[in-house]
């Protein structure tokens, strides 16, 4: 496959907020006027697959498995209760995946137990939080009216900070995310979109999203990819946005 077939494929779709402004994270910012040296990044997307390509494969995977058994729950399309089959399908999904996540040797990503609805929860190391929820007319579904989706679209960490909230004096890398993965089924085969939102938003109404890619394949390298936003070529750097609250005197 071409690096431009594989860019299409995983290529940025940009939904809302600002056009990227691009560069380095500047860690030398001090005197923000906060008790905590605290500044807000967005990541790009070229950052955060890294953190999402160990659990990649065994996602694919369970949600093949899971289709599958929805589809032998209801092998009749056109007669289907389509509710019922989105909770077939996440219900074997979850299954397979903590079956996935118990193995010996799996490090980087764990699936949160306890979860009401079989609410399929990836904690992505020691900061990060993946919801895999089925897409809604081809992206990002809206949180609806539960209050602890509308904080994880607003990007609230349950407990944590802001999405994108970097503390320059005691963390490293990459600020906590909140993370939406939305898949779709086309034939049986998932395609699967990772979503970094910026806010919740209503039904039928445009997503608001920092940006929205397609999850590449575990095996592509990243380095061969160009995404949009990328600054100088291949290897841009975080969206450093600083809020007037945040330099205040």
């Amino acid at each position: 496959m071409s690096s431009q077939t594989t860019m299409d494929r995983v290529g940025e779709q940009r939904l809302g907020g600002r056009p990227p402004m691009g560069g380095p994270v500047r860690r030398g910012l001090t005197g923000c006027g906060n008790t905590a040296n605290v500044i807000s990044v967005i990541p790009t997307p070229r950052q955060v697959l890294p953190i999402l390509l160990p659990a990649a494969g065994p996602i694919r995977n369970s949600l093949r498995k899971g289709v599958a058994y929805a589809d032998e729950l209801q092998p009749e399309s056109d007669t289907r209760d389509p509710w019922f089959w989105s909770h077939s399908a996440r219900y074997s999904t979850l299954r397979h995946l903590a079956a996935a996540n118990s193995r010996v040797g799996v490090e980087g990503w764990e699936v949160r137990s306890g979860v009401p609805n079989c609410g399929i929860h990836i904690r992505l190391g020691d900061l990060h939080l993946a919801r895999v929820v089925r897409s809604l007319s081809g992206t990002t579904p809206p949180p609806g009216r539960n209050l602890a989706r509308q904080r994880a679209w607003r990007g609230v960490g349950d407990p944590g900070p802001q999405q994108g909230q970097l503390n320059l004096d005691t963390d490293e890398g990459l600020p906590p995310l909140q993370l939406i993965v939305d898949w779709s089924d086309e034939s049986g085969e998932p395609v699967i979109h990772v979503g970094l939102p910026s806010a919740p938003w209503d039904y039928r109404k445009a997503p608001r999203l920092h940006w929205r890619v397609q999850l590449p394949d575990e095996e592509v390298d990243l380095e061969s990819l160009a995404f949009p936003g990328d600054v100088g070529g291949l290897g841009g750097g975080m969206v450093l946005e600083l809020d007037r609250a945040e330099l205040a005197p």
